[in-house]
């Protein structure tokens, strides 16, 4: 399984105001209904949760074309993480 290679790409932020967290989830169903994207999830990934380094994180949006955010789990907090990264992790769980 895919693993977070270095400090940088998985970032720790600030809990976003709820109209954000709104608009990062609405960005990333816009952005995954777009035919030619980044990655290569579907917006039916939106909500997955899935293990990564030992802890459950949940995805709930993006940030940008190349960064989504997750929260984990156990604690609440809040991440960004490389889509390229994401992509491996959440679509090999289906293989």
């Amino acid at each position: 399984m895919p693993q977070v290679q270095k400090k940088g790409d998985i970032r720790e932020v600030k809990k976003p105001s709820d109209s954000m967290l709104s608009y990062y989830s609405n960005l990333f169903k816009r952005n995954q209904s777009k035919w030619m994207r980044r990655s290569k999830m579907e917006s039916s990934h939106l909500g997955t949760s899935f293990i990564m380094e030992g802890n459950e994180y949940t995805l709930i949006g993006t940030v940008d074309s190349k960064n989504n955010m997750l929260i984990k789990s156990s604690d609440d907090r809040y991440f960004f993480v490389h889509s390229d990264i994401l992509d491996s992790i959440i679509l090999s769980e289906g293989d």
